[in-house]
């Protein structure tokens, strides 16, 4: 049955007459007529006692009103939740990100977008460049937020947020021996020699991060040789490693500033200006995105944008 026709009964018991309700409904009685012979025909049983004069409901088409009204409500909250859906507020979305970067971003990020829209439902997965990317490919995911490249040309991006990379340093490793230490080396990174980091311990993410793909190259361009690698699972334990000086850590600025650890390295670099990392939204290119997963984007760019505990320099020309 059509979900409106549901409401024909409601309108016949309304005006106890077919021809009155037929005449509300603008539709013949005969139309009319033939509709209610067979819903009771499908139901089995008679909805009205047309033996009187106004004709009445009997009590199975008193239970049909009733349900019919539970059905016609569900229906209208089915339908306006499904226009939420299509809107972009209700639904779910998932999102895939490094460990690191969950710390950092999603308790800025998730506040700000259920407080926008209460009704949806953000999932985070974690995983490494190419995991993420793999999720992506086979839709398990929704979007990734990614340093950049992208390696699938099945993918597309939007570069939402750059970070400074940094060589983190405790206060008194051998590296930065005769080094005149700035104020703040967040802000103005001590410039090292290369030969400074050849045979040092490094304090890695694992392979497939995009951090490790950075560091590979500029160690690969500086002909840097490490000594000792030890791999870890994200650059918030390297940084915090790095400060207890068991060795160098290859992290983002913004990794400093969080999580609030007790001791603050010292950020180092080898290049001159120092290596950037663009931060990207990557999701199957060709395939629009979700309106909800566009409105989780668009929360992104402007938290990112203008907190001042996701930008660096931003954050010190504030203070």
């Amino acid at each position: 049955m059509e979900i409106e026709k549901l409401k024909y009964v409601a309108v016949i018991a309304e005006f106890k007459s077919i021809s009155k309700a037929a005449e509300k409904l603008h539709m013949t009685q005969p139309a009319l007529t033939r509709y209610l012979n067979h819903l009771e025909e499908q139901v089995g049983t008679k909805l009205f006692d047309r033996s009187t004069l106004p004709i009445r409901l009997t009590c199975a088409g008193e239970w049909y009103i009733s349900r019919m009204a539970q059905i016609l409500e569900m229906y209208d909250s089915m339908s306006q939740e499904i226009q939420e859906i299509v809107n972009g507020t209700r639904g779910k979305i998932i999102v895939g990100m490094s460990p690191g970067r969950l710390d950092h971003w999603a308790p800025h990020l998730l506040p700000a977008f259920q407080e926008q829209y209460p009704e949806a439902e953000v999932e985070f997965v974690t995983g490494g460049h190419r995991v993420l990317e793999q999720a992506l490919l086979k839709r398990e995911i929704d979007l990734a937020f990614l340093p950049l490249p992208v390696h699938s040309f099945k993918l597309d991006y939007t570069i939402v947020a750059e970070e400074m990379m940094v060589f983190a340093l405790a206060q008194g490793h051998p590296a930065l021996e005769g080094k005149q230490l700035p104020p703040d080396s967040l802000i103005s990174p001590v410039p090292l020699e290369a030969e400074r980091l050849n045979g040092q311990t490094f304090l890695t993410v694992p392979s497939d991060h995009g951090i490790f793909k950075i560091w590979e190259e500029v160690l690969r361009r500086n002909q840097i040789r490490p000594g000792k690698i030890l791999e870890f699972p994200d650059s918030n334990l390297t940084y915090k490693l790095a400060c207890e000086n068991m060795g160098i850590a290859f992290i983002q600025d913004s990794t400093v500033l969080y999580p609030g650890y007790y001791k603050r390295a010292c950020c180092a670099t080898i290049d001159d200006p120092p290596v950037k990392s663009s931060i990207a939204a990557v999701y199957r290119i060709g395939e629009e995105l979700s309106p909800l997963a566009r409105r989780f984007l668009q929360v992104t760019v402007e938290i990112v944008g203008r907190s001042p505990y996701l930008e660096v320099h931003r954050s010190e020309k504030k203070a």
